[in-house]
């Protein structure tokens, strides 16, 4: 009896193990670190999407970022983006605040996409596009590595 007890106990932990793996489909990310460095990132080089600008810059209290998004094919593209804030020593600000947001960007177009922070204590942001209908993603585990 106690043998069937750690056996279930072991693969219950590994489902939930398994579970908390997440799926990561950003095809293209740009970001603006706190000393004002621009990074882009390109997972997924055959989406047809690059940022070609990353900029932010204070309102007041709040940071307010842009960032213009091109199609590079002569394809409609149907994409989403999300942004997400980070404070002065690289942590999120309001975690899971932000939803992906749908957006629609013709063959050979550009786009210009802007967000304001959601208090003052962002420093930092960072975009991340994807595709709608991507079926290559990259895995992640719990601790969120590559």
């Amino acid at each position: 009896m106690l043998t069937y007890r750690v056996v279930g106990l072991t693969l219950l932990s590994f489902s939930l193990l398994s579970g908390c793996a997440s799926t990561y489909t950003a095809g293209v990310e740009g970001q603006q670190t706190p000393d004002g460095s621009i990074v882009v990132t390109e997972y997924n080089s055959g989406l047809g999407v690059r940022i070609s600008q990353v900029k932010g810059h204070h309102t007041g209290d709040l940071y307010k970022a842009r960032v213009v998004i091109e199609n590079t094919t002569d394809y409609t593209l149907g994409l989403q983006y999300q942004f997400n804030w980070f404070d002065e020593g690289g942590d999120e600000v309001a975690i899971d605040s932000y939803a992906w947001t749908p957006i629609t960007l013709y063959g050979q177009n550009k786009k210009s996409i802007s967000s304001l922070s959601p208090d003052q204590f962002a420093k930092s942001f960072r975009i991340s596009v994807r595709d709608l209908k991507s079926t290559k993603t990259f895995k992640t585990n719990i601790f969120g590595i590559r």
